[in-house]
């Protein structure tokens, strides 16, 4: 059984992809914060509520975001999927001018890197990650005057079998800012452990720069208190 239930839905047996899923957890912080996720402040979605996500998210403009659970039961991958809100100034890899100020978002499983990606609110061709159509890009629907964009992220196949996770989102790069200018959060965040053929080893699998096909495809079917 599972031992940790803390926000939303538990979803039982199904089929997804090449294995079966296990086990589910759902987490969307309308009653708040759930205690196994820890970093970024609780706040109000604003706009953000016209475009999928909830009256809360998860916001960070300083530190990673990591949701830590234990007593998973026995898989051979995970299943990630979430919301993702890019706030104010992002410029992604800019080609534009004389310089290359790079805003990177990131996703770790374990201290594997299993997403890397540039974005950008002002130009999308300044940025790597090119699932099309986002959410909403470049309007300003929070907080400040800065353009904002929202995509629906999804990683398929993570290879994992411990009994623990560390899944941790974070934003790097030589033109990250944090602070008031720059940030991100997360909302609606789905994790599954599958069941099913062996997968290669994680190092194997990050394809900086192109949304991690090997990944991505498969979605869940998101619920909403």
């Amino acid at each position: 059984m599972k031992k940790e239930i803390f926000i939303g839905l538990s979803i039982g047996l199904l089929t997804l992809g090449t294995g079966s899923v296990v086990f589910a957890d759902f987490y969307d912080f309308e009653s708040g914060t759930p205690p196994v996720i820890t970093g970024g402040s609780l706040e109000g979605t604003s706009g953000y509520t016209a475009f999928g996500f909830g009256n809360n998210f998860q916001r960070s403009d300083v530190s990673s975001i990591t949701l830590s659970l234990s007593g998973l039961d026995a898989h051979t991958s995970l299943d990630l999927e979430f919301d993702l809100a890019i706030i104010d100034s992002w410029d992604g890899l800019t080609t534009l001018g004389g310089t290359a100020p790079i805003d990177y978002f990131n996703v770790e499983v374990d201290s594997w890197a299993v997403f890397q990606e540039t974005f950008d609110n002002f130009v999308s061709a300044d940025q790597s990650y090119s699932a099309s159509p986002a959410i909403t890009y470049g309007s300003n629907i929070h907080r400040s005057s800065w353009p904002d964009s929202a995509y629906h992220i999804t990683l398929s196949g993570i290879p994992h079998s411990a009994s623990t996770v560390n899944i941790v989102w974070y934003a790097s790069g030589s033109g990250w800012q944090g602070g008031n200018d720059e940030s991100f959060a997360i909302d609606n965040i789905a994790l599954s452990e599958e069941s099913g053929a062996p997968v290669p080893e994680p190092a194997t699998i990050l394809l900086f720069g192109t949304g991690l096909a090997g990944l991505v495809g498969v979605r869940f079917r998101r619920k909403k208190k």
